[in-house]
C-alpha cells in the first residue's frame, strides 16, 4: 500500500481506498526545460497577440483578445523533450496585471490539436499572486491494451485509457488564454519537469494479465509492506497490537478526543457547538473543545470492486462455495466510466476476505472493535460520512452520517456525483 506509513501497512486500512498499484518509482530532482536569460531569443517565439519580453529570468505575456487563444509556443531547443523519467512539467506564473486571469499550459507530442496527442492544465491567479502550475505527464496506454483495461481511476504505469502522451517526445509548449474579453499581463519562470515517473517502459503488455492477487494487490512489483502470503496476515496482527500498545492516543485528549487541558464549557452529555471568545468551537458532551478530525468509509467494504467482464484481471478469485463466497456481491450504481448502463455486475470484496484472513470466522465484531483502537491511535477522533453503522453505533468515537434530501437541483451545476441540489429553494 504505497504512501503510508509503516503504522498504516501494519494493519488492513479501515478508512483509506486500497491501492491497487504497485509501481516502482523513481524521485527524479527537478530540471530546467529552458532558462529565460540573457542568451534566450525572445524574437525566436512563436507569439500570437502578445506582446512578449523578458524580464529577470522571466517570461512577460501582455495579451490582447483579438483572437481565441493568445499565447505562445515554446520549442524544444534539440525537437524534442525525453522526460520518460519525470512526473511532470512545472512553471511559476505571477499575475502581474491588474485583472484576475486564467493561463492555460499544453504540453505537446507531434500532431497535437488541443484534444488528442497533448495534455493541458490551467490556474486561476488574482492580481499579484503566483502559483505554481503543474502539468502532470500522463502517458498514453498501449494499443494493444486498449479495450482490455477499463473501468479504473489510474492504471499500471500511468497509463490513460482515453488521454495522454509520450513524454519522451515532448515537442513544444504552449501558455495561452482562452478566448479573452480583455487584455492581460502575466509573467513566466523557472519552467522545468520533475516529479516521480513510474516505470512504465519495463511492462511486458504481453504478460500483464492477471495483474491482481488473490490478496487484492497489484502482481507484478513488489514494495515494503506488500503482504506476499496468509501467513503474513498472523504477523501483521500481532504488529499492530504491539504498535497500538505504544501509540494509544494522543496527549492532551479526553475520552471523547475533545482538548482535555484546553478550556472548561458546561458539560451537557450532548455535542453542540458554541461561540468561545469570539470564534465557534464544536464542544463536546463534557464541554471540552472538540476538534473534529477523521475519516470517511470506515467501514468493511472499502476495497470492493467490479469483476465482471474483468475476471482475466484476477489471477485467484475464490470459490463461490467456500468461506470467501460471502464476499461476492452484485453492484448497479456507476455514474462514470465502464459500468455506466450496463446494469447490473458482479464484485468482489478484497477487504472482507482479507479481514477474514486476519481475524478468523469472527472477523466482523473483531474488526468493527479495533477501528475505534486504531483511528485513536492514529489521532482521529471521528468517524466520517459512509461508514458502517454497526462501527460507528457502538458509540466508542463520535461519528457523522448521512441525511438524504430530495429538493431541486442547480441545472446548471457538473460534478462527479451529479448536479447540486439547490440549497435556496424551498424544496
Amino acid at each position: 500500500m504505497n504512501g503510508y506509513s509503516m503504522r498504516v501497512v501494519l494493519g488492513v486500512v479501515v478508512c483509506f481506498a486500497v491501492v491497487v498499484g504497485g509501481m516502482t518509482s523513481t524521485a527524479v530532482a527537478e530540471a530546467p526545460l529552458l532558462r529565460f536569460d540573457d542568451r534566450f531569443d525572445v524574437a525566436a517565439v512563436e507569439a500570437r497577440d502578445v506582446r512578449l519580453s523578458r524580464n529577470d529570468r522571466a517570461l512577460r505575456l501582455e495579451t490582447g483578445h483579438r483572437v481565441d487563444w493568445p499565447g505562445i509556443t515554446l520549442v524544444a531547443p534539440e525537437g524534442r523533450w525525453d522526460l520518460s523519467s519525470q512526473g511532470y512539467i512545472a512553471v511559476d506564473i505571477e499575475n502581474v496585471g491588474s485583472t484576475a486571469v486564467e493561463v492555460c499550459c499544453r504540453v505537446d507530442n507531434p500532431g497535437a490539436d488541443g484534444m488528442q496527442n497533448c495534455l493541458t492544465e490551467r490556474i486561476a491567479l488574482e492580481p499579484g499572486e503566483k502559483q505554481t502550475l503543474r502539468v502532470p505527464l500522463v502517458k498514453r496506454m498501449p494499443e494493444q491494451l486498449k479495450g482490455k483495461l477499463f473501468g479504473m481511476r489510474g492504471y499500471p504505469g500511468g497509463w490513460n485509457e482515453r488521454t495522454g502522451i509520450d513524454p519522451a517526445n515532448v515537442t513544444q509548449l504552449l501558455f495561452f488564454v482562452n478566448k479573452p474579453a480583455v487584455d492581460y499581463t502575466f509573467e513566466i519562470s523557472n519552467l522545468r519537469a520533475g516529479g516521480e515517473a513510474s516505470d512504465w517502459r519495463a511492462i511486458d503488455v504481453q504478460k500483464l494479465f492477471p495483474l491482481i492477487d488473490r490478496f487484492g494487490q497489484y502482481t507484478h512489483k513488489t514494495w515494503p509492506g506488500k503482504t506476499e502470503s496468509a501467513e503474513a496476515f498472523a504477523s501483521h496482527k500481532t504488529a499492530e497490537a504491539a504498535d497500538l500498545k505504544v501509540y494509544s492516543s494522543p496527549d492532551g485528549w479526553n475520552r471523547y478526543g475533545g482538548w482535555q487541558v484546553g478550556p472548561q464549557l458546561d458539560a451537557t452529555g450532548r455535542f453542540r457547538v458554541e461561540k468561545h471568545q469570539g470564534k465557534w468551537w464544536l464542544v463536546d458532551p463534557d464541554g471540552r473543545l472538540f476538534w473534529s478530525h477523521g475519516a470517511d468509509c470506515v467501514r468493511a467494504t472499502t476495497g470492493y470492486t467490479p469483476i465482471t467482464d474483468r475476471e482475466h484481471w484476477f489471477a485467484e478469485l475464490p470459490p463461490k462455495d467456500s468461506p470467501f463466497g460471502q464476499f461476492y456481491g452484485k453492484g448497479s450504481w456507476a455514474p462514470h466510466g465502464y459500468y455506466l448502463g450496463k446494469g447490473t455486475y458482479e464484485t468482489f470484496n478484497f477487504t472482507g476476505a482479507n479481514l477474514l484472513r486476519k481475524y478468523g470466522d469472527d472477523w466482523q465484531p473483531k474488526f468493527n472493535r479495533s477501528c475505534h483502537v486504531r483511528l485513536r491511535s492514529w489521532g482521529m477522533n471521528t468517524i466520517a460520512n459512509w461508514s458502517d453503522a454497526e462501527i460507528y453505533l457502538e458509540r466508542k468515537t463520535a461519528y457523522v452520517a448521512t441525511i438524504h434530501a430530495t429538493s431541486k437541483n442547480i441545472e446548471g451545476s457538473e460534478g462527479y456525483w451529479g448536479k447540486f441540489p439547490d440549497p435556496f429553494d424551498p424544496s
